[in-house]
């Protein structure tokens, strides 16, 4: 399914939630819960522990995870802080001001998901948390629901030759493939780079260095093989289906990508 909207295309991967394409982005499940029902005990429970726990937990409080009642009724929820943001209360804010969005958002949904810059989250009524190694090195299971945004323009990033955007792809795939190496092999499992290219002119008088910038994530827990599958499922759809463009991003519960020109983070 591909939304057009102003500046930016959408498309959602593997998922037949409704969604919209500004943020924060969202995307809200079929299955509703009624404003008595004991989901919504626990949904309120889940929003008043998660957070705080968080805040003082693992990973410097980028990264909550938790349930809340049981079965048929059960809450799973996971939330996310992009890997710069290490302040704690800042990660506890954006997942509260997340899960508040998701409530109006998504009003009565089991299950919702939301995408700030800063951070994600999602609840539901399937179990979100404790996927077995099969489930999660299956493709669909990685890229299920996941949103893939798109600059718009309708300019190429290199305009005027033809082999430009060639050019471009393949360096596009050398700083893609840098950025996941080091997002395995740091602890946190986020990474952001900065790299140059030329334009691709044979004059150094109208050769135009350019800087692009990168990051990438995964959730902290997610083992090695399961992330990197994860990240090249997305860098190889944005490269082979829009190429040329000005930036882009792949937000996923478990890995999220994203490029452009103009640095959104500190590099």
């Amino acid at each position: 399914m591909i939304i057009p909207i102003v500046l930016q295309l959408l498309i959602i991967l593997g998922n037949g939630m409704a969604m919209v394409a500004a943020q924060p982005w969202h995307t809200c499940g079929a299955s509703n819960y009624t404003a008595d029902s004991m989901y919504r005990l626990n949904l309120d429970g889940m929003s008043a522990s998660l957070f705080p726990e968080g805040a003082g937990g693992s990973g410097g409080g980028i990264f909550v995870r938790g349930s809340s009642g049981a079965d048929p009724d059960k809450v799973y929820a996971v939330a996310l802080c992009r890997g710069d943001v290490d302040d704690a209360p800042a990660c506890s804010s954006c997942f509260d001001a997340a899960f508040r969005r998701a409530m109006q958002l998504c009003p009565r949904s089991k299950d919702a998901t939301i995408y700030y810059d800063e951070c994600l989250l999602r609840f539901s009524d399937t179990d979100i948390l404790n996927m077995d190694s099969v489930r999660r090195l299956n493709t669909s299971e990685i890229v299920h629901g996941a949103l893939v945004l798109m600059n718009l323009t309708s300019e190429p990033m290199l305009p005027g030759r033809s082999t430009a955007t060639a050019n471009f792809t393949g360096f596009l795939k050398t700083m893609l493939t840098d950025v996941v190496g080091q997002v395995l092999s740091t602890r946190r499992h986020y990474a952001a780079i900065r790299m140059e290219m030329d334009d691709g002119s044979s004059s150094s008088t109208t050769a135009v260095p350019r800087e692009f910038y990168c990051l990438a994530q995964c959730a902290p827990d997610l083992i090695e093989d399961i992330c990197y599958s994860c990240l090249t499922n997305f860098s190889d759809r944005p490269v082979a289906s829009f190429p040329g463009r000005q930036g882009w991003r792949v937000l996923g519960l478990w890995c999220n990508l994203r490029y452009s020109l103009p640095p959104s983070v500190s590099y």
